[in-house]
């Protein structure tokens, strides 16, 4: 409890040192007067008995430090002296913090914004239910399949469901007289209902639906100005009418993975889409890979082709994270590359503003060195004057009170 009780006391001294400072004081005038009373009485004149209290009592100023010291957490004094001091310095160089504040700021900038973007291109999960069984399917070395052979897998019911979209598309939006260029997907009937999708407002597309859209978080706040009547709203797109049954969350993220998000969902068929299957409960992928394989040698009896072979290069992959990039193999090594060019580009750039903001600062110090030579003749030490070049730091009231709070370094205020 003693010591707790001495942290509560320490605490509590930052926020009443002006109460302190003052009961302080007026223990010292007691103690001195009280003194000068008793030799007053023994038969000294007045002014003697004061001078001759004061010299028993010994140096007032020590005796404030020594009190002080039983208080204090001199670590925190010395940080927001340091921290009082590096504010007035950068206020009276403007020129230098200007420079140097614009260096750091162009090179933590641009190295914040590269990091934002790889992230949220090669590491954010999809915006799925249970994305650890939801896998993506390549057969015959290729992600994307036809209509056709898609609904050749979905009918064999190897998984809890098998889902395609098409990102490959453009679709034209007109509103009012203008026009709109929008980047949509097609995606088959069960496509929410295999990778369940969350949505924010409204439902997602049911199976057998048609006609029908699931917007974004930021088409409906950017295009559509955030209409919370938006759910049943009709919009017209590529001359046929839409309706829009459903809002994405703002931080929705799709499958396709690498930073990509289009304006809308729609049922659609495409020419080809991208497979996405739920994997049954308990199931592994390499299990998935046994079960699909002649599934994949069916297909190729059925529907054969010259140019490929579906049972070749049939591959599982996971729908979206690190695992996607780990297991991209070659389609994945360029915008790996280009990102990793990004980031040393960045921090190059941060290299070079730390330089700057280097070269500074030293040409700062040089200029202060016969200021600090005084320092230590006056008794600062070498811990402090590194803390004062790391943080431009020092007393704030050494310019306006005696040495003695220079010689010490660490007295109240300093």
């Amino acid at each position: 409890m003693a010591f707790w009780n001495e942290i509560g006391n320490r605490v509590a001294w930052l926020f009443r040192r002006s109460r302190f400072e003052r009961e302080l004081e007026e223990e010292m005038r007691f103690h001195i007067q009280a003194r000068a009373d008793e030799l007053e009485q023994a038969g000294l004149a007045a002014a003697d008995a004061v001078r001759q209290a004061r010299r028993e009592f010994g140096s007032t100023l020590q005796s404030r430090e020594e009190t002080r010291s039983a208080w204090q957490m001199r670590w925190i004094e010395d940080l927001g002296s340091d921290l009082r001091y590096a504010a007035r310095a950068l206020r009276r160089n403007r020129a230098l913090t200007l420079a140097a504040v614009g260096s750091l700021a162009l090179g933590i900038g641009a190295n914040t914004t590269i990091f934002s973007v790889a992230r949220e291109a090669l590491f954010s999960k999809p915006s799925c239910r249970d994305p650890q069984s939801l896998v993506q399917i390549s057969v015959s070395g290729n992600t994307w399949i036809p209509m056709s052979q898609y609904r050749f897998l979905e009918d064999a019911h190897a998984f809890d469901g098998v889902a395609g979209m098409n990102i490959q598309m453009v679709v034209n939006w007109r509103d009012g007289n203008r026009s709109y260029r929008l980047a949509g997907t097609r995606v088959t009937g069960n496509f929410f209902e295999v990778t369940g999708i969350p949505v924010a407002m409204g439902r997602p597309i049911e199976r057998g639906e048609s006609d029908v859209a699931v917007i974004t978080h930021g088409f409906w706040t950017r295009r559509l100005g955030g209409d919370p009547n938006v759910v049943g709203r009709t919009l017209a797109l590529d001359g046929k009418p839409y309706t829009i049954v459903g809002v994405l969350p703002r931080d929705h993220r799709m499958l396709a993975g690498f930073g990509f998000t289009p304006d809308l969902y729609l049922t659609k068929d495409p020419i080809e889409v991208m497979l996405y299957a739920r994997l049954p409960r308990g199931m592994t992928r390499q299990a998935a890979y046994t079960r699909l394989q002649p599934i994949c040698r069916e297909l190729d009896r059925v529907y054969p082709d010259a140019n490929r072979k579906w049972a070749k290069e049939v591959l599982l992959s996971a729908a979206g994270g690190v695992e996607r990039l780990e297991e991209g193999g070659q389609e994945a090594i360029p915008l790996a590359a280009f990102f990793v060019m990004l980031v040393v580009v960045t921090a190059i750039v941060v290299l070079i503003a730390c330089a700057n903001v280097s070269s500074l600062l030293l040409a700062r110090a040089f200029t202060r060195s016969r200021e600090f030579a005084i320092r230590m003749s006056l008794g600062g030490s070498r811990g402090r004057l590194i803390r004062q070049l790391l943080r431009r730091a020092c007393c704030w009231r050494c310019s306006e009170r005696a040495p003695a709070c220079c010689s010490t370094f660490g007295s109240p205020g300093c």
